[in-house]
């Protein structure tokens, strides 16, 4: 293989001199090539990351709108992070874990058998202040099948007659059920955190989740996020614990999602404010059908209690699908003489979301089961159709 690899490197700068596009007809016929393998370990560090909204950075005399920073952010991998990269050739529906057609199609494969990489935030901040500090580690993809990402040419089918647009992107992603990783919030020496992984039982003999179908195009609205295409799926949160250290802690509870399904169609459009002169970003969403099979275990004491439901998510329209609206907006610092009159501190600015959004949520076969119960009778269901309407917020201020 060494030999090979050498072979190739030789041959690389005269082959290079003929390389040219091929069309998908062409890449077809390369399909089921070894492919490239990637190699590598590395750490990267950013001291900080800022979006200014209505300033101009470069300008030291532009004092109006907010920021929104991340500071001292590090990528790192804990081990070497190997990378298979290969050419593919679309499924018919048939084969399709969510029966989505990519006949005739060709794609670029990425999967790895291991995903040792680290991901920390050192502080958040608002107007210079803090929320605290994030992090993602621990990643693995647990050492049996891959994390597999699919990259297709092509976005939505705007016009819904079959004839994908061919300048956008198509993603899949597929967790195996052995993969997991840890989240934490950390704030003043106290950390929340909590384990994610896509078992569907204890012995992890099922599970795993796949996201298929997720688009990103430019339209004249902005930029269009097409949600993915959920069957079967399984995600979990567990060792969900908040405390000082590794050994001084309180577990909270444990939360699973399984047969998770979502039909095609939701979307999420980011865009420019609609007026001259504002600066925002605004978003348009809306949910296809969605449902899963929702357990919350209590796991605060030495029991194991669990209160489980069914749950359907749609929209109180006529095509039953849910939907929300608004603006984000980062407000800047006011002046510190103004006093708040309900906290009696100075007023300051913050991360502000403006919405309204309309969507129903039923709840049925509820069931409240005790420790050491295997047969629990079923409560009841619940309907709630909610309507949040123009005027909402939410404000996200630092300290």
């Amino acid at each position: 293989m060494a030999a090979k690899f050498f072979c190739v490197l030789l041959m690389f700068p005269l082959a290079s001199q003929a390389l040219q596009s091929l069309d998908d007809s062409s890449m077809s016929n390369v399909v089921a090539q070894e492919g490239i393998r990637l190699i590598t370990e590395y750490e990267a560090t950013i001291d900080s990351v800022q979006y200014f909204d209505d300033k101009d950075p470069s300008n030291t005399n532009d004092t109006g709108g907010g920021s929104l920073s991340f500071v001292d952010v590090n990528v790192a991998t804990r081990a070497q992070q190997v990378v298979d990269i290969a050419v593919i050739a679309g499924k018919t529906a048939a084969t399709s874990l969510t029966k989505i057609d990519r006949t005739g199609r060709t794609g670029v494969r990425l999967s790895s058998q291991e995903i040792p990489v680290d991901f920390t935030v050192g502080d958040l901040k608002i107007n210079g202040d803090s929320l605290g500090q994030v992090g993602l580690t621990d990643y693995t993809a647990g050492g049996v099948t891959p994390i597999i990402i699919d990259l297709w040419a092509g976005g939505f089918d705007e016009n819904q007659n079959g004839q994908v647009d061919e300048s956008g992107l198509t993603l899949d992603v597929r967790f195996p059920k052995e993969s997991s990783f840890n989240l934490y919030y950390e704030e003043d020496g106290t950390r929340l955190s909590g384990n994610i992984n896509y078992c569907a039982d204890i012995t992890c003999s099922t599970g795993g989740l796949v996201l298929e179908g997720i688009t990103f195009d430019v339209i004249a609205e902005g930029l269009r996020l097409g949600l993915p295409t959920i069957k079967n799926g399984t995600y979990n949160i567990t060792n969900f614990r908040i405390g000082v250290s590794d050994t001084k802690y309180s577990d909270i509870n444990e939360l699973s999602l399984s047969n998770i399904n979502m039909d095609p169609g939701g979307y999420l459009v980011l865009g420019a404010p609609a007026g001259a002169g504002e600066t925002e970003i605004t978003f348009d969403m809306e949910l296809a059908d969605t449902s899963f099979d929702f357990i919350f275990y209590d796991t605060s004491d030495s029991a194991r209690d669990s209160i489980a439901a069914h749950v359907q998510i749609g929209g109180l329209n006529s095509t039953g699908i849910a939907n929300a609206n608004g603006k984000i907006n980062v407000l800047e610092t006011v002046d510190p003489t103004i006093v708040d009159p309900l906290s009696k501190e100075p007023k300051t600015g913050g991360l502000r979301l403006d919405y309204e959004a309309a969507f129903q949520v039923v709840a049925t076969d509820i069931t409240m089961q005790p420790n050491g119960v295997t047969d629990a009778p079923v409560l009841g269901s619940i309907e709630l159709n909610l309507q949040i309407l123009n005027g909402s917020y939410l404000e996200v201020m630092g300290h």
